[in-house]
């Protein structure tokens, strides 16, 4: 029997494609500027270095896209290999710089108190003990 895990990453994996095509949609809209505005308004202060911000289950990128454009230091992960590689691609027509992982979001490999902000998208439904 497959575990949760094994299932979202099968559901991901096959909605990669459209799931990225919605995104950069979105990120072609008057969206991305309203999350920015957003996040931007209610976002840490930091002196002196960029924002340190992470993104869990990233997906095709879209808030680490919004993000990295705003001149952060964005790192994101993703379980998916598929959503992985549309993330990249995304950022790649945005030439923005961003650290992408692929990890699972139960088990991040990270000390704490490693970002300022940390940003999720359509992430909780998927977690098997959220």
């Amino acid at each position: 029997m497959e575990n949760i895990l094994e299932k979202v990453e099968q559901y991901w994996d096959k909605r990669s494609e459209g799931y990225s095509e919605v995104n950069v949609a979105e990120l072609n809209s008057y969206k991305m500027d309203v999350w920015k505005e957003l996040i931007n308004r209610h976002k840490p202060v930091v002196i002196g270095r960029k924002l340190k911000v992470l993104d869990i289950g990233t997906g095709p990128g879209f808030f680490a896209i919004t993000m990295a454009s705003c001149g952060y230091d964005v790192t994101a992960v993703d379980y998916t290999d598929a959503m992985l590689h549309k993330a990249k691609q995304n950022a790649g027509h945005y030439q923005t710089q961003i650290n992408f992982m692929q990890m699972d979001a139960h088990q991040l490999s990270f000390e704490d108190n490693s970002f300022d902000l940390i940003i999720t998208r359509n992430l909780t439904w998927n977690l098997e003990r959220p």
